[in-house]
C-alpha cells in the first residue's frame, strides 16, 4: 500500500484473492491481440476501471499527448526495435515499470488502437521505451489533433478515484476503491475466455434458467 497516493489510502479496500481464484491469474502480454486475460473486476454488473492516467473523466476526454518519437519512429516492419516515445512531463518517475504498465492509444494513426507494454523509462531524455513493436508502428504528431492520444493503465499508483482497481498479480492482492453511491451487492472477479458451453452435431436442444455472465471471451459455440 506504500505505492498509494497517502490521500486515498483509507480509501482503497484490500483483500487476499487467491481464495476466490481459479488458478494463477494470467498476466498481460507485452502486446496484447483481441481480449485481455482476466482477472476483471465486477461490482453490481458493472466492469470497474483498471486504475489509469489520466483518469476517464479527466479534461480531453481521458487522454494524454506525446508528439515526439526518439528511436524508431514510423510505419515499423522491423519487429525487432520497438520505438522510444518522449513522455512529457514528469509523471512517469511515480511508476514501477518492472510491475507491469501498458500504454493503450492511437500510436500511429487516428483509426487504430493498441495497446503495448512499456518497458522502461529514461528521466534524463523522458524516453519511455516500449516492450514490443505495435501493429502499425509509433509515430510523431500530425494533423488534426498534433499529437499521439494515450492513456497509461495498470497503475496502482494511480489509483485515486471511485471505481478504480488494480491487482498485485504476484502477491493475489486486491486493491479497490468502491463507488460510495452503489449499495452493497455482488462482487466478481471474472477470469473466463473459453467459451461456457460447445454444441457440436447435436440439436433441439434448449437451455432454459441459466444466466450466463462475465465472460470476456465466447458464451458459446454451436457447430
Amino acid at each position: 500500500g506504500e505505492r498509494l497516493d497517502p490521500a486515498v489510502r483509507d480509501k482503497v479496500l484490500v483483500a487476499d484473492v487467491a481464495p476466490y481464484l481459479v488458478g494463477e491469474p494470467q498476466g498481460w502480454p507485452d502486446h496484447p491481440k483481441g481480449v485481455m486475460p482476466g482477472v476483471w473486476l465486477y461490482y453490481n454488473g458493472k466492469a470497474q476501471t483498471v486504475a489509469r492516467w489520466p483518469n476517464r473523466d479527466a479534461a480531453d476526454g481521458g487522454w494524454f499527448g506525446f508528439s515526439n518519437v526518439l528511436e524508431n519512429c514510423g510505419w515499423q516492419l522491423d519487429r525487432e526495435k520497438p520505438a522510444v516515445f518522449e513522455f512529457p512531463g514528469d509523471r512517469p518517475l511515480r511508476w514501477r515499470f518492472d510491475e507491469g504498465v501498458w500504454v493503450t492509444g492511437y500510436l500511429i494513426v487516428d483509426w487504430d488502437c493498441d495497446t503495448v507494454r512499456i518497458a522502461s523509462y529514461d528521466k534524463a531524455t523522458h524516453g519511455a521505451r516500449l516492450a514490443s513493436a505495435t501493429t502499425w508502428g509509433v509515430g510523431k504528431a500530425d494533423w488534426p489533433f498534433f499529437r499521439r492520444r494515450i492513456f497509461v493503465q495498470n497503475l496502482l499508483e494511480e489509483l485515486d478515484q471511485e471505481g478504480e482497481w488494480y491487482l498485485d498479480h504476484k502477491a493475489k492482492r486486491l486493491y479497490w476503491w468502491p463507488d460510495a453511491r452503489e449499495p452493497d451487492g455482488e462482487i466478481a472477479l471474472a477470469q473466463a475466455l473459453t467459451p461456457y458451453f460447445r454444441i457440436k452435431g447435436a440439436h433441439d436442444i434448449v437451455l432454459d434458467g441459466i444466466s450466463f455472465a462475465y465472460s470476456h471471451g465466447d458464451t458459446a459455440i454451436v457447430l
